[in-house]
């Protein structure tokens, strides 16, 4: 589904963002619909690791937070 920037708004987290922002955000976005994926050129489909959807099962990926 494709989605006009206007009308995702909320979807980046509350404010501030960063300074660079506005400058940097997307013009739209495209969502896949549930039990689609898109991958990249060169990655396999067993590590599939992009997610872009709004079902409750793409909205509670849990997040791994690491210290390098």
């Amino acid at each position: 589904t494709w989605v006009p920037f206007e009308e995702a708004s909320g979807w980046w987290g509350p404010p501030p963002y960063h300074p660079e922002f506005s400058d940097r955000a997307p013009d739209s976005l495209i969502l896949a619909g549930e039990g689609v994926a898109f991958h990249h050129d060169g990655t396999s489909i067993e590590f599939a690791c992009d997610h872009g959807g709004i079902t409750d099962a793409e909205l509670r990926i849990p997040v791994l937070v690491g210290k390098p």
